[in-house]
């Protein structure tokens, strides 16, 4: 018996790593293979980018949430430049020197990051 295709659940494959392990390569090669397979791909990357993006509400308060925890350890007291995005020139140096900060705007970004990425999937699941 043949499987109804709109029964059919989608495979979710998810690629981790530190910094510099290759997955951006290995997101390019299988973005290529997903595409080839009539795939649909979602990069986390880009939903980190628009989770403290302030043109939506959970993006503004993201980026609340982000200025307050670390705007006392960034030059001039503000992560934010003029257009309220946050510097992440500023925010870079801050978090990868300690642990504990990386860890604190982990538990801030990781959150809406999730929420987006379901939206993402739902959306392209329909």
């Amino acid at each position: 018996m043949e499987a109804n295709p709109t029964s059919v659940k989608p495979y979710i494959i998810g690629i981790t790593g530190g910094i510099a392990s290759g997955k951006s390569v290995l997101a390019e090669v299988l973005a290529k293979e997903v595409k080839s397979a009539n795939g649909l791909l979602v990069n986390a990357d880009i939903l980190g980018h628009k989770a403290y993006n302030p043109e939506t509400e959970d993006g503004k308060a993201c980026r609340d949430a982000i200025e307050a925890e670390f705007k006392n350890d960034a030059e001039g007291n503000t992560l934010l430049m003029e257009d309220g995005i946050i510097d992440r020139r500023k925010l870079g140096p801050i978090v990868f020197a300690s642990k504990l900060k990386m860890d604190a705007l982990n538990a801030i970004v990781w959150p809406v990051i999730a929420k987006l990425f379901q939206g993402e999937v739902d959306r392209l699941i329909k």
